[in-house]
């Protein structure tokens, strides 16, 4: 799969809106990045919602850092978060591992 964006972020809230989730996420490096402008700031992050009931898969502690890797949505500039995206509790070898991976491509 293909990703538009890749970050290490950390989870500072998520809220319920209801139709949809927003966690709000301090982004720490930009791993990789497309049409929408990743800054190194807090941002807001929208993962999919797969029922009807607003429940959200991955499931997004606060307080804990992950890589995040997903789609975006370039006319609205949001990071969009689904079952196809990686997300993954961060851990100090996946940089390197992410980098290397991006530089030189999947064999």
């Amino acid at each position: 799969m293909k990703y538009a964006y890749v970050i290490k972020a950390r989870i500072l809230s998520a809220h319920d809106k209801g139709t949809h989730a927003e966690v709000v996420v301090k982004v720490k490096k930009v791993l990789k990045s497309s049409k929408v402008k990743i800054a190194r700031s807090n941002r807001s992050i929208y993962p999919e919602s797969w029922t009807n009931r607003g429940c959200t898969c991955p499931i997004l502690n606060p307080g804990t850092d992950y890589l995040i890797a997903g789609q975006e949505d370039s006319r609205s500039s949001k990071l969009l978060v689904n079952m196809n995206s990686l997300v993954k509790p961060w851990k100090a070898h996946l940089g390197k591992q992410v980098a290397d991976i991006l530089r030189t491509g999947c064999k």
